[in-house]
């Protein structure tokens, strides 16, 4: 039987900082990378965007 994995929010943060492909990082800790990439989906943790307000024109909010 796999690993059991309960805190995918802690394996997607090892994997940002580790800066590997996810089939490196899969294969390190033990998993098969398509269940890396269903938990991904399910959390709808499929990336990271940072944003930067540079210069206000107008007063309305930015919805993201």
């Amino acid at each position: 039987m796999g690993k059991k994995i309960t805190n995918w929010e802690h394996i997607f943060e090892q994997h940002r900082q580790s800066a590997k492909s996810i089939t490196q990082f899969c294969n390190e800790i033990g998993i098969h990378p398509n269940i890396f990439y269903k938990h991904r989906k399910i959390t709808g943790r499929c990336g990271i965007i940072e944003v930067k307000l540079v210069a206000s024109v107008c007063s309305a909010p930015i919805i993201l």
